[in-house]
């Protein structure tokens, strides 16, 4: 969200420039750490970690699947190779792949969270992110209770080419499982959401998303939001999560 300025102020604070309206301010309190500018509420990109202690009851989640890393199954080569692109993504996130996902209480009720993190090659889903996803459908329909996705993501890893585009099948097959089994599906958008991602977010019961996100089912720009009531601004959505939550009982 902010631009970090240098050599302008006391080195006591941290100052950042809005990438919304240019607005200049110090990165301290509550709108600073929800990446969320003051004066006209550009919502920045917000960590996978960070989505989840701000919607999650405090140290209530615990991850699943951390035996899970990405390989590079092709030989994939750009203007840099694949294996050293997760090289410097997995250093830059400080994340071993680009979702986090695991159990979780929220207002004391049990979920099974998930959250992308668009610092890791811009959120796109190979074959270690969409199995996250899918073990999180699995989850949700055998212990029968919701499952709340934080979706900030580009679409499929091309760099997978067909081993991402098998696990978007099974991530689909296992989303057609949890709503058999009944289960709720909670997708908020918190960053552009394309692809894979806008059709899991298209199935579910609740789908919001923050101010200015993007949701496409192509390559396009796609449409802001998603109808109406559906904008979720960050500072409204552990509140109303936790509501929800309850009310499912």
């Amino acid at each position: 969200m902010f631009g970090r300025l240098r050599g302008k102020h006391p080195k006591s604070a941290d100052w950042f420039r809005c990438e919304g309206c240019g607005e200049i301010a110090q990165g301290d309190g509550a709108e600073a750490m929800l990446a969320v500018c003051g004066a006209c509420g550009y919502h920045g990109p917000l960590g996978a970690q960070a989505h989840l202690d701000l919607l999650c009851d405090p140290g209530s989640f615990s991850a699943e699947g951390p035996e899970l890393r990405p390989v590079d199954p092709l030989g994939f080569r750009g203007k840099l190779r694949y294996r050293d692109e997760l090289k410097a993504a997995q250093k830059q996130s400080q994340l071993v792949e680009c979702v986090l996902m695991g159990g979780a209480r929220v207002g004391g009720k049990p979920v099974v969270v998930a959250a992308s993190e668009s610092a890791f090659l811009g959120g796109t889903l190979g074959a270690v992110g969409g199995e996250s996803i899918a073990r999180a459908f699995e989850l949700g329909a055998a212990e029968q209770i919701p499952v709340v996705l934080v979706l900030s993501s580009a679409g499929f890893r091309r760099q997978e080419g067909v081993y991402a585009a098998a696990i978007m099948a099974r991530m689909v097959t296992q989303l057609a499982v949890l709503r058999r089994a009944g289960a709720t599906l909670i997708v908020i958008g918190a960053g552009h959401v394309r692809g894979a991602a806008a059709l899991v977010g298209a199935s579910a019961d609740v789908f919001w998303c923050e101010p200015g996100v993007r949701v496409s089912w192509g390559a396009g720009d796609g449409h802001k939001g998603v109808g109406a009531g559906s904008v979720m601004p960050r500072s409204e959505q552990r509140e109303q999560l936790v509501s929800l939550v309850r009310a499912i009982g």
